[in-house]
C-alpha cells in the first residue's frame, strides 16, 4: 500500500504549496482508504490507529480551548463523550464520573445557560490576542454561573460572579480576529518546528518497526521491544467497545442521570468482548 514515488512527490508538493483543496479532496480519501485497509487486516495496525484516536481526543480538548465559543464548546463535549467508554474501561473512574456529570449538567441546563457557557468558554483574557483557556476551571464548575441567579441573590453577590460579561463584547471582537487568523493557518501551517522534531522521528520509528503492517494478522504485537512480543487483544478498542459502553451506561443508570434507570441497562450476558474482562464486569 506504499505510495509510488511519483505520488509521494505530488503530495509533498501539495503540502509545500498549501494546496488544501487537493489535500482534502484527494489525499484525505487516499489516507482513509489506507487506514480502512490496514485496520481490517492487521491487529498491530489497528492498535496504532486506536492510540492515535485517543491522542486526537486529547488534542481536540486542547484545541477547543483555543477555538472557544459555541464551536469550541461543542468540540469539547464531543471529545469528552467519545472518551468515556475508554475511561471507564481503564479505571479512570474520577475523570469518567466527573465528565459524565459535566455532560449531564449541560443536558439539564436551560437554553440561556447553555448559550451563556458556550459564549464564555475560553474567551481571550482582556486585550490578549490568543485564547489561553483561562476559564476552563470555571467552565468545569459552570454551576457557579447558575448560583448567581438563584432566588434571593443580590446585586452585590451577582456582580463578582458575572463581571466577565462586562468585557464580553470586546472578547467577541478578539475571537473573530483569532478565528480569522486560524482559518488562514489551518490545517498544516500550525505545526511548528518544535512539533516536527517530535512528529517526524515518531512517524519514522513506527514505519521502521513495521507498526503499520498490512499483512493479515489478528494478533497485536509490541513491535518496539527487542523481539516482537504478543499482546492481548483486550488492548484493542474494537474488542472491548461493548464493555466500555456497558460500564458507561451502568454508571449513568446507577446515578439516575439523563432519566435512565437500571431497567435501561442491556443484559450483562449479552456483552461481547474478551472473556476475562466480561467475567470481571459480571462481578461488579
Amino acid at each position: 500500500m506504499q505510495l509510488p514515488s511519483e505520488k509521494l512527490k505530488e503530495i509533498i508538493k501539495d503540502m509545500d504549496d498549501k494546496n488544501y483543496n487537493n489535500l482534502l479532496s484527494f489525499w484525505d480519501n487516499q489516507l482513509g482508504d489506507f487506514i480502512e485497509h490496514g485496520t481490517s487486516r492487521n491487529a498491530t495496525f489497528t492498535l496504532h490507529k486506536e492510540m492515535m484516536n485517543h491522542c486526537d481526543e486529547v488534542l481536540a480538548i486542547a484545541f477547543s480551548e483555543r477555538l472557544g465559543g459555541c464551536k469550541g464548546y461543542s468540540l469539547l463535549l464531543a471529545a469528552v463523550k467519545s472518551s468515556l467508554p475508554f475511561a471507564f474501561l481503564n479505571g479512570a473512574s474520577s475523570y469518567a464520573a466527573y465528565t459524565t456529570y459535566l455532560l449531564h449538567e449541560h443536558y439539564t441546563a436551560g437554553m440561556y445557560h447553555q448559550k451563556l457557557k458556550m459564549a464564555l468558554y475560553s474567551t481571550p483574557h482582556r486585550p490578549g490576542t490568543v485564547n489561553f483557556g483561562l476559564d476552563s476551571q470555571r467552565e468545569m464548575d459552570h454551576r457557579d454561573v447558575v448560583k448567581g441567579f438563584r432566588s434571593g441573590s443580590s446585586i452585590k453577590s451577582i456582580i463578582p460572579r458575572m463581571s466577565i460579561i462586562d468585557e464580553l463584547g470586546q472578547a467577541h471582537l478578539e475571537r473573530n480576529h483569532i478565528e480569522s487568523k486560524l482559518r488562514q493557518k489551518l490545517p498544516f501551517s500550525v505545526i511548528k518546528n518544535t512539533d516536527l522534531k517530535h512528529v517526524i522521528p515518531t512517524a519514522e520509528l513506527i514505519l521502521r518497526r513495521n507498526g503499520l503492517e498490512t499483512d493479515v494478522n489478528i494478533i497485536p504485537y509490541n513491535v518496539y521491544a527487542k523481539k516482537n512480543t504478543m499482546l492481548s487483544s483486550a488492548l484493542l478498542d474494537t474488542t472491548t467497545s461493548d464493555i466500555g459502553r456497558y460500564l458507561t451506561q451502568k454508571f449513568v443508570a446507577s446515578e439516575s442521570l439523563f432519566g435512565c434507570t437500571k431497567e435501561d441497562l442491556p443484559k450483562v450476558e449479552e456483552i461481547i468482548g474478551p472473556k476475562p474482562l466480561v467475567d470481571r464486569v459480571k462481578k461488579i
